[in-house]
């Protein structure tokens, strides 16, 4: 039996072993040592093969804490569900989404898809479906929302399943974001699109208003002259398309004498020194006519230096307005031309009506006869009135009424007004007073002609419309502050107050219009143009101000205004002596005068410059001198007749009305008024012997020709305005930084005709280098029309002035022209030629003395 036991243990024991090693072994021959040896051997792989085990065990473990650490943790939700969506287990991720707050090994109670919003449900069963028939993997996006009113989020839901589809896997991405940028794309593609068809729609639109306007637009590359552009531009020409791909193939259709200015436009662009590319110039056609465009253009792209790249603009043909412009310039010329010969022409024999119905006034007459002549003479002055309104309008309208702002006194240019008025506001009853609030400087840099027109307009209009009562005129002056001591700025604010009829409501609006007043009943009763607030509203405008009117109808109206000008202060020496200068003039009558007594001075010149300079020159001579401007005969005329000068400086040719025309008026209303005659000298650049007898036979008393000598001067004020010679003041000159003469420019003679005055030496600079331009412009124009008397005129105010700078080789070659007898255009192109190199000498040597 012991036997049996051992064969069936040695069985059991092979059965084992081989089991475990996978192979069949036979241990049933084997001793019991053998078999004993077999068996720890065995045990001693099960030992190992324990170790192992746990090692495995040991990695699995941490292998699984990995994997949970990974699952809980992951950026991206995980969720695993069973069949019925109950949900099994979910990362940290996912548990924050829906906000759930179980612990990690609580079960979960919740249904994955009661967690998603209604309108993912359906596509969410969907792709269950299609897993559980398809296998693999589904990819679907859903909403998830634990709660009716809790947040949203959208979610890429990647779904696996196992175990036959009775477990599912899904890994939730948040795409909220990707989402709402996707939807953004889309109202932003969507919006694109919108503008997109808008743009086309303008393009469209603008293309037609192009075509129906003779608009064209254009782009050009800098750096190849490639340009391109809408057909419209080539239609317009005549021309093809194809025809025009750079820039040259229109630039060689460009007229001649336009070519050079356009280039240099575009040059002067390209090198920064405008801030856009514009020109006007013709080119011709295919029909071989030209035809006028106005070109714009502007840089599109820049290089790293800021230099333009390319350049887009646009071309209009402004041939018609072209046309249309030069017709209404010839209308306008002739407009002017005729209002001045009527003006003169009505002026001259309305004048002599205006004089003789005054002679007339003091002689036996009828009551009758008496009302007849006032009828008359009322009439005429009304007349008179019209015409210089009419005239002074047509000068607005043209733009060519300028301001010469000069300084002068204020306060005795108020006075004045008031006295002109006294008699007229006597006859009707009225109180006419001056208010001056605060005291009025000793010189104002004001145009005395054209302020004292706007308010002589204005207390006129007031005395007209003011049956009973009053009428103020107010003036008032706020100083600015400024860090020049000498010349200072004020405010002066100068108001019309009347007690009159007032202005209604409904007819202000045409106050300021042209032609117009207030009621038409006004023109039946009062008569007037309607012109007088119009030309003082501009003129007011000029002055850096803005008319305007405050009134209520029955009870009057104030039209007032604000200037800002500098001034000078009354200086403390000279004080007294303007306090007294009356008691002092009556006392000096009969004694010779002093170079020290105050001396009022009309000086009547066109030429800017030329009156500057005189200025200067006499006041070195006379320093406590008055100076009136007038830029012409007529204005020279309504000077003298208010301001009483003690010495008239009349230049012969002047626009208007020439110095001996202006000077025969002045010589017929000193005898008819009576009046004490004033010296009249001739200011002339010519020394011909028939010119100095016209001058005297016009009743002028002595002769000056230009330039100027400051002795010359000096001697004739010494001799007209009876200044002893024995006060006869040194006149210093001393010219700095001589040099030799240049007969081109002769600088040390003209410092030292200005007594070595270097800043008033650079200003007359200044102001010829700009007039010379102007000169030569009017001059070629007048050259173009071969309209040789206008030429000529200018030539002859030209020479004037380049006397005057000593630019004496320039003058002498203005006088030909001045003198030239010929008709022949050809004659007079060769001397402007020879005029006009020579005027760029001088311009060269008197831009190096700005320097």
């Amino acid at each position: 039996m012991k036997e049996e036991a051992i064969e069936e243990l040695k069985k059991r024991i092979s059965q084992v072993l081989s089991r475990n090693r996978g192979v069949f072994l036979d241990f049933t021959q084997l001793s019991a040592d053998e078999l004993v040896q077999e068996i720890n051997i065995y045990y001693q792989e099960l030992e190992f093969q324990n170790e192992e085990l746990k090692r495995v065990s040991h990695n699995l473990e941490d292998l699984k804490s990995r994997y949970e650490d990974l699952f809980m943790n992951a950026p991206v939700g995980y969720v695993l569900y069973d069949e019925n969506f109950k949900i099994l287990s979910m990362n940290n991720r996912f548990r924050n989404l829906i906000q759930e707050k179980s612990q990690k090994n609580q079960r979960f109670a919740l249904q994955f898809d009661r967690i998603l919003s209604a309108d993912s449900q359906d596509a969410f069963y969907f792709h269950i479906n299609a897993l559980q028939k398809e296998g693999g993997l589904q990819k679907c996006r859903i909403k998830i929302q634990t709660e009716p009113d809790a947040k949203t989020f959208m979610m890429e839901s990647i779904i696996t399943e196992s175990q036959g589809g009775k477990i599912f896997r899904s890994a939730l991405i948040d795409i909220s974001q990707e989402v709402k940028l996707e939807l953004q794309l889309e109202e932003a593609r969507k919006l694109l699109e919108d503008k997109n068809r808008e743009l086309q729609q303008y393009h469209d639109r603008l293309e037609g208003i192009m075509l129906a306007g003779n608009l064209a637009w254009w782009q050009m590359d800098v750096s190849t002259g490639k340009v391109t552009f809408n057909e419209n531009k080539t239609r317009m020409l005549g021309y093809k398309a194809q025809d025009f791909t750079h820039y040259s193939h229109f630039t060689k259709l460009v007229h001649p004498e336009d070519y050079d200015g356009i280039m240099q436009a575009m040059q002067n662009y390209l090198d920064g020194k405008r801030e856009n590319y514009s020109g006007m110039y013709r080119i011709r056609s295919s029909d071989g006519s030209y035809r006028w465009f106005q070109d714009i253009g502007v840089a599109n792209t820049f290089d790293k230096d800021g230099k333009p790249l390319s350049l887009s603009g646009v071309v209009f043909d402004i041939t018609e307005l072209k046309k249309a412009t030069e017709e209404a310039q010839r209308a306008s010329k002739v407009k002017s031309e005729f209002l001045a010969n009527m003006s003169h022409e009505i002026r001259t024999p309305l004048n002599a009506v205006i004089g003789f119905t005054d002679l007339l006034r003091d002689a036996n007459l009828t009551m009758e006869q008496r009302e007849y002549l006032e009828n008359a003479h009322n009439s005429a002055h009304t007349l008179l009135e019209i015409i210089n309104d009419i005239l002074d309008f047509s000068k607005i309208e043209a733009g060519k009424l300028d301001l010469e702002e000069v300084p002068w006194d204020l306060q005795d240019l108020l006075q004045q007004i008031i006295k002109m008025f006294k008699l007229q506001a006597e006859k009707k009853g009225l109180s006419l007073t001056l208010e001056i609030i605060q005291p009025i400087p000793y010189q104002v840099h004001i145009d005395p002609i054209r302020l004292k027109q706007v308010l002589v307009n204005l207390l006129s209009n007031a005395i007209k419309f003011t049956e009973k009562g009053s009428v103020i005129l107010r003036v008032d002056v706020n100083s600015l502050p400024s860090k020049n001591t000498a010349t200072k700025e004020g405010t002066f604010t100068f108001k019309v107050i009347d007690s009159g009829i007032g202005i209604p409501e409904e007819q202000r609006d045409r106050l300021f219009k042209a032609f117009s007043q207030g009621d038409t009943t006004i023109t039946r009763r009062f008569g007037g143009t309607g012109l007088g607030l119009v030309i003082s509203s501009d003129l007011v405008s000029k002055m850096g101000g803005a008319l305007t009117f405050e009134s209520q109808a029955g009870l009057g109206s104030t039209f007032y205004f604000s200037i800002t000008k500098p001034y000078e202060e009354y200086p403390e020496a000279e004080t007294k002596a303007v306090e007294t200068s009356v008691d002092h003039a009556l006392e000096s009558s009969t004694t010779d005068r002093t170079p020290d007594d105050i001396y009022h001075i009309l000086i009547a010149d066109d030429v800017v410059l030329n009156r500057k300079l005189a200025e200067v020159m006499i006041k070195r001579i006379l320093p406590r001198v008055e100076f009136y401007s007038a830029q012409n005969g007529n204005e020279a005329i309504e000077l003298y007749k208010t301001m009483k000068p003690d010495i008239i400086l009349m230049d012969i040719q002047m626009p208007v009305l020439d110095g001996y025309s202006a000077t025969h008026v002045i010589r017929e209303l000193e005898q008819r008024e009576q009046r004490i005659p004033v010296p009249v000298i001739a200011l002339s650049a010519g020394a011909l012997q028939e010119e100095i007898q016209k001058a005297y036979v016009a009743g002028m008393d002595g002769y000056i020709t230009k330039p100027i000598e400051a002795r010359t001067l000096k001697n004739t004020l010494y001799k007209f305005l009876s200044i002893s010679s024995d006060m006869n003041p040194t006149i210093s000159v001393s010219p700095t930084n001589p040099s030799t003469p240049i007969s081109h420019f002769e600088r040390d003679a003209l410092i030292k005709r200005i007594g070595g005055e270097l800043d008033l030496f650079h200003q007359l600079i200044a102001m010829s280098l700009i007039q010379y331009k102007e000169y030569a412009s009017e001059m070629k124009e007048a050259l173009t029309r071969e309209d040789f008397i206008k030429l000529r005129q200018l030539a002859h105010k030209f020479k004037g002035s380049a006397l005057t700078m000593s630019c004496n080789q320039l003058a002498s070659l203005l006088a030909k022209i001045e003198t030239c007898a010929s008709d022949d255009g050809s004659a007079f192109e060769q001397l402007f030629a020879e005029m006009g190199h020579e005027l760029q000498i001088v311009e060269d040597l008197l831009q190096k003395e700005r320097q």
